[in-house]
């Protein structure tokens, strides 16, 4: 892994990594040979021409152009995943017959047939950190251009770096976001706002800043660590929370009366009144029959939320009876109250008459059974029973009136 680091510092690749190009010798030391495939930046665009052994390339190693520094990820794996399996299962050795074999544990076939080749079911067993290196060499065999790979020392370490955010939506300049991170084993690790890290916010292997924003701001943890950088970013996004303004321009009515319900919302996605869409900015004029809760619901980038209003029902005034101080008459006179189940006719002779009592069935309300008493008729006015009948009425009179 020291080997690979140091070539990934200097964007090295040998462009052939396999058994027989690596020297150890009796102190530990690494040493490559074999240079006719190295790429190195001072040379510039150089056609990829030596393709390797395949039980150590990417399957698309073949259909690679240009030489670059990344040549060697694929290969880096294999060998380092081969190494550490044989040293936490000798058995593995004798097994695959490694010692007079052209490969390590992993052949061309296996990297063909990955969800069915026997050695990684083998290695699974070898425990969780086998397990990360599988999964990052499968993720590698998905890639259909080399380019795109990132090498895997990088990788494990930038994993298993800790860089969270409490939250990657707030509320600007209100809510406050906390940033943490643990970088075990590093030389330094620079929280910045920028990838440069011109910009410092703060330098230490762990931390918690924390911070209002005004605007979506990505953060950098930048680690530093023998010789070379890794860098991980978090981005946190910045938003107005929705504003609702929802009134009613009476809250207290008498059934089918007219209600105006109106709306203004803010920074909102979407907006519902009583689970029917609705404009962000309207008004809407409703009729009801009872009292009514109406609900204006609202989305925004951190959620649904809602404003109520609810609406009383007034009760209809009850007309049980009525009684009329009569005058003298001396013509007949016929009065009729009506509504739709009942008709009441008084016939009143040619005789003085003290006092009349007309007596009314209960009813549930004027809107239900529809009572309707005429009081524009010419003889009410002769006789003066239009103004008995507002003097009595007081209350109920301006509301019978329009009836």
């Amino acid at each position: 892994m020291k080997m690979c680091e140091t070539l990934h510092v200097r964007h090295i690749a040998h462009g052939d990594l396999q058994h027989e190009n690596i020297i150890v010798d009796e102190k530990g030391k690494l040493t490559l040979v074999d240079y006719d495939s190295v790429y190195m930046p001072i040379m510039g665009e150089q056609d990829d021409i030596v393709i390797g052994k395949p039980d150590y390339q990417h399957p698309q190693r073949k259909n690679n152009k240009i030489a670059s520094e990344r040549l060697d990820y694929f290969s880096e794996l294999v060998i380092y995943l081969s190494i550490r399996a044989m040293a936490e299962d000798l058995t593995l050795i004798d097994k695959y017959k490694v010692e007079d074999s052209e490969s390590l544990l992993f052949t061309k076939e296996d990297f063909d047939d990955w969800e069915n080749a026997p050695i990684v079911n083998e290695i699974k067993t070898l425990g969780h950190d086998f397990q990360d290196l599988l999964d990052i060499l499968a993720d590698y065999i998905s890639h259909q251009d080399i380019n795109e790979l990132e090498p895997f020392t990088q990788i494990l370490f930038v994993k298993n770096a800790e860089f969270v955010a409490s939250a990657t939506k707030i509320v600007k300049e209100k809510q406050t976001v906390k940033i943490s991170w643990d970088v075990k084993d590093s030389t330094k690790a620079i929280l910045s706002t920028d990838p440069g890290y011109k910009e410092r916010l703060r330098e230490a292997s762990n931390f918690t800043y924390e911070a209002k924003l005004k605007e979506t701001t990505t953060f950098y943890l930048t680690i530093v660590k023998d010789g070379f950088t890794l860098q991980k970013s978090i981005t946190i996004q910045v938003f107005e929370e929705s504003k609702i303004i929802f009134k009613a321009d009476k809250l207290f009515v008498f059934p089918q009366i007219p209600i105006l319900l109106s709306w203004k919302v803010k920074h909102a996605k979407q907006v519902w009144l009583n689970d029917e869409h609705v404009r962000l900015n309207d008004k809407k004029t409703v009729k009801q029959n009872k009292a009514t809760t109406y609900i204006l619901k609202v989305e925004d980038e951190f959620g649904i939320k809602e404003e109520r209003i609810f609406i009383e029902m007034l009760p209809v005034p009850q007309v049980k009876s009525l009684f009329v101080p009569t005058p003298e008459i001396t013509n007949n006179l016929s009065l009729a109250i009506r509504q739709p189940r009942y008709n009441v006719n008084i016939k009143i002779p040619q005789i003085k008459v003290m006092n009349v009592e007309l007596d009314m069935p209960q009813i549930p309300s004027l809107q239900d059974s529809g009572i309707m008493v005429d009081l524009s008729l010419p003889e009410l006015k002769k006789t003066g029973l239009l103004k008995e009948i507002r003097s009595l009425f007081s209350y109920y009179y301006n509301k019978i009136k329009h009836v």
